[in-house]
């Protein structure tokens, strides 16, 4: 960590004095709430979480010209903003710290991971009553991450006609799993992993790993998205070899077992291909999802929607339509301007 990249990141504001905190009742439970959510991690998430603090501290201490140990960088991000509210100085400080770390070639999924403990942190912290609480951060994504264009939704409208059309057992089975991606949300591991037990067409709805757990939670689907369904179950019988798994291969050797992610993924590339001559990738398509939540109903929502833990992770999927509408607004200006 040279002096010139933290340079680069842009300065801080001016940090509270961290003996006086320290001894004081706040810093004192600062210290003890810190020491609690060590204690209730899993060994894994407890080295992983304090490595990345102790890389915020040394990033601290660096500017600071001396060495501060995790609790004192916790207590000055808690206490950033006791003499300036109207600047926010606890975001402007992840904000410099996640410049930093991008100075130095993460990558943003890597940058919000590294910035996730700050953020649980402050979470945990306002509990208590102290601190300004979780940020709204934003994350630099380089021009060659996660920016790909995503498939407009009306290539992927023209897709699902074409599939409904065509009426094959196979056809029937790539539309509902396209369903399942583009317009439920679904993972791809989370399509080739679904079983019968976890759909209830009925009520429109499906059964998904929740956010941050392990369990499963309800998540309700479209009509269109149900209708899928209902039209691949009708036929899926008659190939099916596996009595749990939603979706199964319908020819070849592989004939009426549980589908592979290659099989999805050529699925994909296929459909694809039909449309537009160019093959569409699985997780894209989940991306549009969550990207069309977000234009709809906001962050949030869209967090929800995604089950992303990290409010991050979600801005990182939508960062590419961001940058796509932006210049669409911009290409829109210069057309009414002479």
């Amino acid at each position: 960590m040279t002096k010139e990249l933290i340079t680069q990141a842009g300065a801080i504001p001016a940090l509270p004095g961290y003996a006086a905190l320290a001894a004081s009742e706040a810093g004192m439970t600062v210290k003890e709430r810190l020491a609690e959510w060590f204690a209730a991690l899993t060994p894994m998430t407890r080295v992983a979480y304090e490595g990345d603090l102790k890389l915020f501290a040394r990033w601290l201490g660096a500017i600071e010209g001396r060495n501060i140990t995790v609790d004192e960088a916790v207590i000055a991000l808690a206490f950033a903003e006791a003499n300036d509210t109207a600047q926010r100085p606890t975001l402007l400080m992840i904000e410099r710290f996640a410049g930093h770390l991008t100075a130095n070639g993460l990558k943003a999924s890597s940058v919000a991971t590294t910035i996730a403990p700050l953020q649980s942190v402050l979470r945990l912290l306002a509990r208590s009553g102290i601190g300004p609480g979780r940020q709204d951060v934003k994350i630099a994504v380089e021009k060659d991450e996660n920016l790909r264009v995503l498939p407009e939704n009306g290539v992927i409208s023209a897709a699902l006609i074409g599939l409904k059309r065509t009426a094959t057992a196979q056809a029937l089975r790539d539309r509902a799993m396209v369903e399942l991606m583009a317009r439920a949300g679904l993972r791809r591991r989370e399509v080739i992993t679904m079983n019968l037990a976890d759909i209830d067409a009925d009520r429109c709805m499906i059964r998904v790993k929740g956010k941050g757990k392990s369990g499963k939670v309800d998540h309700p689907i479209a009509t269109a998205t149900c209708a899928a369904l209902h039209d691949w179950l009708a036929v899926r019988g008659a190939v099916a070899l596996e009595a749990e798994a939603l979706f199964v291969s319908v020819n070849g050797r592989t004939k009426g077992k549980r589908l592979t992610v290659k099989a999805v993924n050529d699925a994909c590339k296929r459909i694809g291909i039909a449309v537009t001559g160019e093959g569409l990738e699985p997780h894209d398509l989940r991306r549009v999802a969550v990207t069309n939540v977000k234009r709809a109903v906001g962050m949030d929502d869209a967090q929800d929607f995604a089950r992303h833990a990290r409010r991050e992770t979600t801005q990182i999927y939508v960062a590419a339509a961001e940058k796509f509408d932006a210049k669409r607004r911009a290409v829109d200006a210069l057309a009414s301007a002479f």
